[in-house]
């Protein structure tokens, strides 16, 4: 069984029982495009036919995202037509409100052209933590899927998890460990993969150890660079992953035996996987002085991002 989380955005959210989960989700299936369409986003059934595969602590739940690939030359060039072809017949050049409205018009005269690109998205849920896992670190992809399941659910909330001063507090963690603090990160290890950054100059370390890299990465921090991203590894799970400055968490692998066996192996690996990674978020965020999350949205509201 292939790893299934291997990087992340994390949310909290509350969402319904499985049962009506199941019927909201049927209800807002994904319908294939029309030519004057330019994206379709909607959720897809598992081989069982259900649109939730439940696990032992949670739900699992496909999106699906068509966009049409068209690029910004040719709606430029396009556009830039209209703008003339109007400009001719009224004497006078489109204003900026009329120009957004003529760049609508040219997507939509290029749209039965273009050729489509699908992304379907497996998504996990565990109830006991309300933690929503969405294996993306695109900001546009995870808003269209938390978006599309505000707008399905009708009532449910979805919620960011912000760690106050994440840049910060692996940076002071970064200088402490350096400084033979142990316990600088709590039940996490460093490991030898670290960014860091001041303004548009950029510093990475990939080496096996970084205490190997102590005084390039001291000296570095003392001029001012933060650290953007820090690979670590959970002590306890063995879990490891580089995290973000926005909390987000790329490389995601997990050390134990892939599911075998009789029974259904998404469901198996499925809980294992959420599992070890929920008790990571658990723990980081405790690490990270968690704060509560701001409400990102609520039934009814699609922010309809792009994907």
């Amino acid at each position: 069984m292939k790893q299934l989380i291997k990087s992340a955005t994390v949310y909290s959210a509350e969402l319904p029982a499985t049962e009506h989960l199941e019927q909201h989700l049927q209800e807002n299936a994904f319908a294939e495009m029309t030519d004057l369409q330019i994206r379709a986003v909607g959720f897809v059934a598992f081989d069982s036919g259900l649109y939730t595969a439940p696990f032992p602590c949670g739900v699992a739940f496909k999106v699906r995202i068509d966009e049409k690939i068209i690029p910004a030359s040719q709606v430029e060039k396009e556009t830039e037509r209209l703008a003339l072809e109007t400009q001719r017949l009224t004497g006078r050049k489109p204003g900026k409100k009329e120009r957004k409205e003529l760049k609508d018009a040219a997507l939509l005269s290029l749209a039965p052209r273009a050729f489509p690109r699908t992304a379907v998205v497996t998504c996990f849920y565990e109830r006991g933590t309300q933690y929503l896992i969405v294996p993306t670190t695109s900001k546009k992809l995870s808003n269209t899927i938390t978006s599309t399941l505000v707008h399905a659910t009708a009532s449910m909330k979805t919620t960011t998890i912000n760690v106050s001063d994440v840049k910060k507090g692996l940076t002071a963690r970064m200088k402490n460990w350096l400084s033979n603090d142990d316990e600088a990160f709590g039940e996490f290890s460093p490991s030898g993969d670290a960014a860091l950054a001041i303004e548009k100059r950029r510093i990475t370390v990939k080496m096996g150890n970084l205490q190997a890299a102590r005084e390039g990465l001291q000296e570095a921090i003392s001029k001012g660079f933060g650290v953007t991203s820090l690979g670590l590894q959970h002590i306890d799970s063995g879990v490891e992953f580089r995290l973000t400055d926005n909390f987000k968490f790329k490389g995601v692998v997990f050390v134990h035996d892939p599911a075998q066996g009789d029974e259904d192996l998404f469901e198996a690996e499925a809980a294992i996987e959420v599992s070890s990674f929920s008790k990571v978020v658990t723990e980081l965020c405790s690490m990270m002085a968690y704060q509560e999350p701001s409400e990102e949205g609520e039934g009814g509201e699609d922010e309809d991002p792009a994907a």
